[in-house]
C-alpha cells in the first residue's frame, strides 16, 4: 500500500515544568487551576481552522463499526459496538490515504464508513482492501454519494465463489432489509434481515441452501435508505484462504444501456457480460463488441 501522504494534525507535547530549576534559576509562579475545557463544536472548529488561515478540506469520517452475532445467519440483528470520529485534512490537488487498521478500535473488526465534506467542495473516494499480511490478493471498490432504499447487483453466484452482501445503516433507527436474489433458470429466493441503527450486516449467500451451485442477480430494498455492496471471493487453497476475489457496489436504478470499455480473452483473460432483469417482464438484449480494429461483433440475449 502506497504511504500515508497527510496525517491527522499531530497533538503537540507540552513542555514539563520542572519541580526545581537549576541554581539560580527562577521558579515558574504558581498557576490557578485552568478551568474545566468547553467542548469544541464543529462550527467553532473550522472557524479556528479559518482564523488561522488554513485553506484545506475538512473531512469528517464517521465509522460504524459492527459485528455479528453467532447467531447471525438467523434473525438477530447485528449489534454495534462502536463508533469513532476521525477529522482528517486534505490538502487542494492531493490525495489521502486513511488506513483503517491503525484507527483505535477498528485494528481486527468489520466496518463500514461515512465520509463527509464539510465545506461542500466535492471529493473522489474509494475503498482498498488487502488480505493476509502478504496481499496476496484485494480489491477496490468506489463510493456512493448518498444511501438508497434500493440497489440492485447483475452478479452472484454461490459454489465456486463465496458471495457476500455487505448493507450499512447510516441512519439512527433500525431497518429491515429484503434480499432477493433472482436466480438464473429458476425461481426468485426471498429474504429479509433487520439492520441495526448505525450498524454493518453480512450476509452469506451460503446461508441459503437455495443459492447453492447457483448464478444469480440480488436486489436489495430497505425500508429506509441503506448503503449495500457485494463481495465474491474464490479459489481457496490449502494454507491460503480465497486466492482472489472481487467488490461492487449497487446500481440504484437499471438502465436500458450500459458500457464497459474493458474486455479481453484469449489464452489470459477469461470475459463474462452478467445481466439480471429485475422487472417481471422479459427483456431482448442487444450486446455490441467493439474491437480494436473498429470492427463490431453483434450478438442477442433473453433475460
Amino acid at each position: 500500500m502506497s504511504e500515508l501522504l497527510s496525517r491527522p494534525p499531530r497533538q503537540g507535547a507540552s513542555r514539563p515544568t520542572p519541580e526545581t530549576g537549576a541554581r539560580g534559576a527562577r521558579r515558574p509562579p504558581r498557576r490557578p487551576a485552568a478551568p474545566s475545557p468547553q467542548p469544541i463544536t464543529w462550527a467553532g472548529l473550522l472557524a479556528a481552522l479559518r482564523s488561522a488561515g488554513l485553506s484545506l478540506l475538512a473531512v469528517m469520517v464517521l465509522v460504524l463499526v459492527a459485528w455479528a452475532s453467532a447467531a447471525d445467519s438467523g434473525a438477530s440483528a447485528t449489534q454495534a459496538v462502536g463508533g469513532g470520529l476521525q477529522i482528517w485534512l486534505v490538502g487542494n490537488l492531493a490525495r489521502l490515504t486513511v488506513p483503517v487498521d491503525r484507527i483505535p478500535g477498528l485494528e481486527a473488526t468489520a466496518a463500514s464508513v461515512k465520509v463527509v465534506s464539510d465545506q461542500g467542495l466535492p471529493l473522489v473516494v474509494e475503498r482498498s482492501m488487502f488480505w493476509d499480511a502478504s496481499y496476496y490478493g484485494g480489491h477496490t471498490a468506489n463510493a456512493v454519494d448518498q444511501p438508497e432504499t434500493r440497489w440492485t447487483f447483475a452478479e452472484g453466484f454461490q459454489g465456486f465463489f463465496d458471495t457476500y452482501i455487505l448493507i450499512a445503516n447510516a441512519e439512527a433507527t433500525p431497518t429491515t432489509a429484503t434480499l432477493t436474489f433472482l436466480r438464473e433458470g429458476a425461481a426468485p429466493v426471498v429474504r429479509t434481515v433487520p439492520v441495526g441503527a448505525f450498524a454493518r450486516r453480512t450476509v452469506y449467500a451460503g446461508d441459503y441452501p437455495e443459492l447453492k451451485d447457483r448464478a444469480f442477480g440480488i436486489v436489495v430494498e430497505a425500508t429506509q435508505p441503506i448503503i449495500a455492496e457485494r463481495a465474491m471471493y474464490f479459489s481457496t487453497q490449502p494454507g491460503r484462504l480465497w486466492a482472489g476475489g472481487h467488490a461492487n457496489t449497487g446500481i440504484v436504478t437499471p438502465s436500458r444501456s450500459w458500457f464497459h470499455a474493458e474486455g479481453a480473452t484469449g489464452t489470459y483473460f477469461s470475459t463474462f457480460i452478467l445481466l439480471s432483469n429485475p422487472q417481471t417482464t422479459p427483456a431482448q438484449v442487444t450486446l455490441r463488441y467493439l474491437l480494436p480494429n473498429g470492427d463490431v461483433i453483434v450478438r442477442t440475449k433473453h433475460v
